[in-house]
């Protein structure tokens, strides 16, 4: 008996393992171009956090559950006008419920209701932008 607990604690281990190793090979990544830079990072087991900085000045992050996007939403916060606040916070539902969009805020009309929220996005925004400034 526990031989077969050991296996399957082994197997289970060995998985998740397997899937953060794979996430962080494929998304820890910088990516620059004439139009963008793009910085992205890997989240928990399966989700990843990607900054675009457009050659407009705009930006955003759009940040995959830790989870996985295809079972849990995404959020990205989009920062038009390279202000460095966040316009519009879109939360988009998993693949589970075809990605609907399940939230949009626009901070002219919704700040007062969802401040907190904005004022998270608008760390991200932040955090990332100092990131890549340095570098």
């Amino acid at each position: 008996m526990k031989k077969t607990i050991t296996i399957a604690l082994g197997a289970i281990i060995g998985t998740v393992f397997g899937f953060h190793a794979c996430n962080v090979v494929c998304n820890d990544r910088i990516e620059k171009t004439d139009s963008y830079l793009l910085v992205s990072k890997p989240d928990g087991i399966m989700g990843h956090i990607e900054y675009v900085r457009y050659e407009d000045a705009s930006q955003e992050v759009k940040e995959y559950s830790g989870f996985g996007h295809r079972i849990f939403g995404s959020e990205i916060c989009e920062d038009r006008n390279g202000d460095s606040l966040t316009d519009h916070i879109r939360r988009n539902s998993g693949e589970v419920f075809m990605n609907r969009l399940d939230d949009l805020f626009v901070r002219s009309q919704d700040y007062a209701l969802h401040a907190q929220d904005f004022d998270n996005c608008d760390q991200k925004i932040a955090a990332f932008k100092m990131l890549t400034e340095q570098k």
